[in-house]
């Protein structure tokens, strides 16, 4: 019995680099499609941000639509990420995932500090009048 559960480990061994890679593309398309849902929802997000700065004032405004324009640049580079990770595997596929992740944790800095700037324009002496 003991060698029989040795030979069922060794074996499990053995054949762990073939279930891992079976696996592989599903796993990849798995994160390539929660990338994308979260850059979808960022770029709602950051819609809506947009939609609320242009009922601003003009001051309030301007740094609110700069840090917008930061927001549009790192979205369509999270994006233009997604092709090239859809068309690897191994270690550049890895490399190009850590890449993706650090996009996305961008994002959410550059988004939570643009409402940030929005939220204290927003209070401002002049728009509690």
């Amino acid at each position: 019995m003991k060698n029989g559960g040795l030979t069922g480990a060794v074996l499990l061994l053995l054949l762990a680099p073939f279930a891992r890679a079976a696996q592989s593309p599903e796993r990849h398309a798995s994160y390539e499609r929660r990338v994308q849902a979260r850059l979808d929802q960022w770029g709602a997000k950051i819609d809506d941000l947009r939609s609320h700065s242009q009922k601003a004032g003009a001051s309030a405004r301007a740094s609110v639509d700069e840090a917008l324009k930061e927001l549009d640049s790192d979205l369509a580079a999270a994006r233009k990420q997604l092709g090239p990770l859809h068309s690897s595997s191994g270690s550049a596929w890895d490399k190009l995932r850590a890449g993706a992740d650090q996009a996305t944790e961008k994002l959410r800095r550059e988004y939570a500090r643009a409402k940030r700037l929005f939220e204290t324009s927003d209070k401002s002496p002049s728009k509690r009048k």
